[in-house]
């Protein structure tokens, strides 16, 4: 067994978190939804509204098909996407079939 030195476990404690915050950033992001609902209505006309971001769309994949689908079962009044909807201008008509999918 190899006795760790300071050095040497603060090297793996500062590795470790920069590896999980690229995990994070690069794969984990991507794929977790985080669904909430907020009911701050006084009255029974209540407004859906459902907000998006960190789409990351390369290709449409079934990832983006099962968001969609959930969109689509709530029936919103209005969809914001704010943010992060592409990586680059040369994926926009992947944003466009994304955005054709919805009701």
């Amino acid at each position: 067994m190899t006795k760790v030195t300071r050095r040497g476990f603060i090297k793996r404690v500062v590795f470790g978190v920069i590896g999980i915050i690229l995990l994070d950033s690069l794969w984990f992001e991507k794929y977790v939804i985080d669904w909430n609902y907020f009911d701050i209505s006084e009255n029974e006309n209540k407004l859906k509204i459902i907000q998006i971001s960190d789409l990351h769309i390369k290709e449409v994949r079934s990832f983006h098909k099962s968001i969609v689908k959930k969109i689509n079962n709530v029936n919103p009044d209005i969809v914001f996407i704010t943010g992060d909807s592409v990586d680059s201008t040369d994926k926009i008509n992947e944003l466009y079939t994304f955005l054709g999918l919805m009701n």
